[in-house]
């Protein structure tokens, strides 16, 4: 009735805040975060991201970027080492959203104390747009202890790259534009070479209004020599010296490690060499790298590593640099060079004979020429192609002005011609020659 006290009950559960609190002082465990397989997600795809710690926590929460409430909330579970993890699918993604996620741990116990946040990971998720090229300022194979950068360039101007290693638990690496000679791209300094550093590397490019990342660019593969005690031999079949047309081989080994692949740097160009079961043998394996006939493509400088199939990225020292030499070459290659001078002086050389059959046949062409005033008049006469030049007064009954001088010159065209031909080829030889030495 009107006026009778009422009790009223509240019930609920304690959940965990919707957004992170902050973690009280002094508290550790900070978790990690990693995508399987790669943060790298085609449109559409999907990916599991791993929140991890030592701390053993009971339970963990992901939390996506710019939005207040947790996407998920997991049960802990036992992992290798004494750790503890929450795997969270994620997906299908789009490249309309930006997709970066933290992590955190707590206990079930007080689960409104929560740990420090994970490092953020984001997600390159790929689209359509123009794939950016990767290389190494070094070259490929590098030394310990040499300060590796690669570079990431386009033509399209991105306005940030990242780089990731294929296979690594690491988030990719993010550089802002780095505008050089009307390309974009940026510098990724990875410090002293180390054996971790080796693998395959990808970079891509994208625009800062749009979550969207470019195709991967082609792979660039870092391989670091010097990480095996041994170091493979190099020789040549049948010698260090071959006659062009004869089958060059060469025949690397190493006698103390049985390596599994010889790797053969020509000329900046790498070729492996997989080695079968019978080139092993009493901790000593060797390898043979057949060149086919020998020609003036051989040269250059061939050099040999060599590596497990455990740790492909780790190289051997190099050989000692070995340069095949080939001979009998000399003759072709001049002949190859006088082959043109030497059609084009028998072209020559048929046309003045023409020339000279035409004069005999008919009477000599003569051109006159008259000077200013009209007493003098010049002849040039050719004869059988030579050249007479002579100058005579008219037999007119006006005055006679001063004589002018007479003068006459004979050029015999095809000896000059012919002479002068000849020692522009000698000159050309005598160039191709000293070249040679």
């Amino acid at each position: 009735p009107w006026g009778t006290p009422v009790t009223i009950c509240c019930q609920g559960t304690l959940e965990p805040h919707l957004t992170p609190p902050p973690p009280p002082v002094g508290f550790q465990g900070k978790p990690s975060l990693s995508a399987m397989p790669s943060p790298i997600v085609t449109s559409g795809g999907t990916v599991t991201l791993q929140c991890g710690s030592r701390m053993r926590f009971h339970r963990f929460v992901l939390m996506k970027e710019g939005e207040p409430r947790p996407s998920s909330t997991l049960d802990s579970q036992r992992h290798t080492g004494g750790h503890v993890q929450a795997l969270f699918p994620v997906g299908p993604v789009t490249p309309r959203l930006k997709w970066t996620f933290r992590c955190y741990g707590y206990y079930s116990d007080t689960p409104w104390m929560w740990s420090l946040s994970s490092d953020p990971l984001e997600l390159l998720v790929l689209g359509a747009s123009r794939k950016p090229s990767l290389l190494a300022q070094q070259g490929p194979v590098v030394s310990p202890g040499q300060h590796l950068t690669l570079q990431c360039r386009s033509d399209v101007s991105y306005d940030r790259f990242a780089l990731y290693k294929e296979g690594s638990r690491d988030p990719p690496l993010h550089r802002g534009r780095h505008p050089q000679a009307g390309l974009s791209g940026a510098d990724f300094s990875l410090g002293p070479v180390s054996p971790s550093l080796g693998g395959r590397y990808s970079c891509y490019g994208g625009h800062n209004l749009s979550p969207e990342w470019s195709v991967p660019s082609e792979p660039l593969d870092i391989l670091v020599a010097g990480q095996l005690p041994s170091t493979p031999s190099l020789s040549v079949q049948p010698g260090p010296t071959v006659t062009s047309g004869e089958n060059v081989t060469l025949l690397c080994r190493s006698l103390s490690s049985n390596l599994d692949t010889y790797h053969l740097s020509r000329d900046g160009q790498l070729h492996e060499c997989w080695l079968a079961e019978g080139q092993r043998h009493g901790g000593a394996s060797w390898a043979h790298f057949p060149l086919g006939p020998a020609s003036p493509a051989l040269g250059g400088t061939c050099i040999w590593h060599g590596s497990f199939n455990t740790s492909p990225w780790e190289w051997s020292g190099p050989s000692d640099p070995l340069c095949p030499s080939v001979t009998g070459e000399e003759a072709h290659n001049v002949l190859c060079v006088l082959a043109g001078p030497l059609v084009f002086l028998a072209i020559l050389l048929f046309f003045l004979f023409c020339c000279w059959c035409h004069a005999k046949k008919s009477d000599p062409p003569r051109l006159t020429l008259f000077t200013e005033d009209a007493q003098e008049v010049t002849y040039i006469q050719l004869d059988h192609c030579i050249f007479t030049q002579q100058k005579t007064t008219p037999t007119s009954q006006g005055p006679k002005g001063p004589s002018m001088p007479v003068y006459t010159w004979n050029l015999d065209l095809p000896v000059i011609m012919l002479s002068q031909f000849l020692s522009a080829i000698f000159n050309c030889y005598h160039l191709y020659d000293s070249t040679l030495k």
